[in-house]
């Protein structure tokens, strides 16, 4: 269909219709992670935070007349401001546990390029607090400092080859050159953000939907898109089912990373959360939107389940997660009432 999918990548988390238009009259819907903000994120040093392992584009048309803004951006602020995704792990980094002031940026960035970790400024500040705090804090405290400086290191020392940039593409610094590691690196860092409590509410887009990325990792030299049109060819199912592995294992990576780690009150950061994992195209081959594939992960939900749901919006599920969180939202997008059995 006509703009399949920059109208799905659009719909995902908004559950409204894309106006079809490649200018600057771009009108879609408020997406659900900022009203899950509005009411989850008071006292959180970021309100949100949009991340992306895509390119970033917020101009021109993508999709048989449908603006970029659609194709690469999930989160809305309103129906006419896409809230464009991070996609620069260094920059996020400096964002999160840099200063907001350009001297001190400055700094960070000089420390950063000469191998250095930012934790080497809080030494004296970290054997000071140690002498204050129980041995269960410091373990903690020890655990999130490592985490910190795995991070460091990985975008220390993993950059893009230049010669693997598409001549189009304006080289992001401090991008990993493997694509596994970006994918890694960007569940790390929204790891610490939770684990900072830095904020509550994040996006992260994989991939935007009609990608043309290949992947040599899986020796796989065919670009999504192409191979999602399969016609029943069973070579190219089997390439997709791969590509489908591939991004579900840096999914449970991540999960069992959560897992892994303290909320500081008993719990791990899983049980803490709620995660969506998804996309919003069920058949890439017929351009099929109904019964999506979707994993629901967090402490909140009874997990090792696999609930089938008859053409129910998914705007149902996002107000069931609020409704969980205790906030209740009567209706966003195209929703009609509370999933049952979630």
């Amino acid at each position: 269909m006509d703009g399949d999918h920059a109208r799905a990548n659009a719909t995902f988390l908004t559950g409204a219709q894309a106006k079809k238009t490649g200018g600057k009259d771009i009108h879609l819907g408020r997406s659900f992670d900022q009203v899950a903000a509005d009411h989850l994120s008071a006292g959180s040093r970021f309100r949100s935070l949009e991340l992306s392992a895509s390119k970033k584009r917020t101009s021109g048309v993508c999709d048989s007349g449908y603006s970029c803004a659609y194709a690469y951006n999930i989160s809305w602020q309103d129906e006419r401001t896409p809230l464009p995704p991070q996609v620069n792990p260094r920059q996020i980094f400096k964002q999160l546990f840099g200063a907001r002031d350009p001297h001190e940026l400055a700094f960070m960035e000089h420390r950063m390029k000469q191998q250095q970790s930012v934790l080497d400024s809080l030494r004296g500040d970290t054997a000071r607090l140690n002498r204050k705090i129980s041995s269960e804090d410091r373990e903690q405290l020890e655990a999130y400092y490592t985490s910190l400086r795995t991070v460091e290191k990985r975008l220390q020392t993993k950059v893009f080859n230049p010669n693997e940039v598409p001549e189009d593409f304006k080289l992001p610094d401090g991008i990993p050159a493997s694509y596994s590691e970006y994918l890694d690196t960007m569940y790390d860092l929204m790891l610490l953000a939770f684990q900072t409590d830095s904020t509550l509410v994040i996006t992260f887009l994989q991939a935007n939907d009609g990608s043309g990325r290949s992947f040599p990792e899986l020796n796989i030299s065919a670009r999504h898109h192409q191979l999602s049109h399969h016609k029943g060819d069973q070579a190219k199912v089997e390439q997709l089912k791969a590509i489908d592995e591939f991004y579900l294992q840096a999914f449970a990576r991540f999960l069992e990373k959560l897992t892994n780690t303290p909320d500081g009150s008993g719990q791990s950061l899983a049980d803490s959360c709620m995660i969506v994992y998804g996309g919003a195209i069920s058949d890439g081959n017929r351009h099929k939107h109904n019964n999506l594939p979707v994993i629901l992960a967090g402490g909140a939900v009874e997990g090792n389940r696999h609930i089938k749901y008859n053409d129910e919006p998914m705007c149902n599920l996002y107000c069931t997660m609020l409704d969980k969180a205790g906030v209740h939202v009567p209706r966003f997008g195209d929703s009609s009432g509370l999933l049952k059995g979630v």
